[in-house]
């Protein structure tokens, strides 16, 4: 055994121990230690919040495909364009032909000013005949996981692309619901390639904000083209920290099924 090991296995036989146990079930140093825990995790937050705030990290991941693509562009994301952090995810698309927004229902359900925005249920059967094949990029922002038909959901944002869908879902998040829509899935970089893979789109992109301190996403570009985006190829997952219960074997296995050639 090495010396960390060593030091690793002495810091646990004095944790199991009887008078370190005896000490710690001792109410003031538990107060003490949750509110050390609590002021780190704070400082640690505010210190990482750029590299790894969900969704200051997935705007970041638009940031850098959005200006590649130069077709038309809708954003299939519940009801508005915003990117809570001040812009538009509209404004990411700089090469775009047209920018579109989808919008269901409830009182928020109003598209911007001089924006074309259409109707659409993402619990229907099938797309609408206009909207079918309109669009070289659907975008869909943390809306999969309110929609209890997932695999139907993500047939009919395929079915509006001729080239590229490009979603961002959580993969570790705490649940977010209200009266007008439930909060049903949580999902891994597997599932996510594997619904897509269905309705004929392949990865180009696919990352996760993977950290110990805020929820973790995953972003997705799945492509009908993934040969004309094969520069663009990053497969780049990991398989949950530690505090999440993740496991060291997830990215070597998740290499060998998706990224075998690299």
């Amino acid at each position: 055994m090495n010396g960390m090991g060593s030091l690793r296995q002495l810091a646990l036989t004095l944790w199991l121990s009887e008078p370190v146990g005896s000490a710690l079930a001792s109410p003031p140093l538990r107060r003490a230690l949750g509110l050390a825990h609590r002021g780190v995790e704070r400082a640690a937050r505010r210190a990482y919040a750029r590299e790894w705030e969900p969704r200051a990290w997935s705007n970041r991941q638009l940031r850098a495909v959005a200006p590649l693509f130069d077709g038309r562009v809708v954003n299939v994301s519940g009801w508005e364009d915003r990117d809570k952090r001040g812009g538009r995810y509209r404004d990411y698309f700089t090469r775009a032909a047209g920018y579109e927004l989808t919008n269901y229902r409830g009182a928020r359900a109003e598209s911007p000013p001089g924006v074309v925005s259409h109707s659409l249920d993402l619990a229907a059967a099938e797309a609408p005949p206009a909207l079918r094949g309109r669009y070289q990029v659907v975008l869909s922002h943390t809306t999969l996981e309110h929609l209890l038909d997932v695999q139907g959901a993500i047939r009919l944002l395929a079915a509006l692309t001729t080239d590229s869908v490009l979603l961002v879902v959580p993969m570790l998040a705490k649940l977010h619901a209200s009266a007008s829509y439930g909060d049903f899935w949580r999902f891994t970089p597997d599932a996510l390639i594997e619904l897509c893979r269905g309705q004929g789109l392949e990865p180009v992109q696919l990352r996760t904000n993977d950290n110990p301190l805020f929820e973790v996403y995953i972003f997705g570009w799945f492509s009908r083209q993934p040969q004309r985006w094969a520069a663009q190829r990053r497969l780049e997952v990991r398989g949950g920290h530690a505090r999440w219960g993740g496991s060291e074997d997830y990215e070597p296995f998740f290499r060998a099924r998706y990224d075998p050639k690299r």
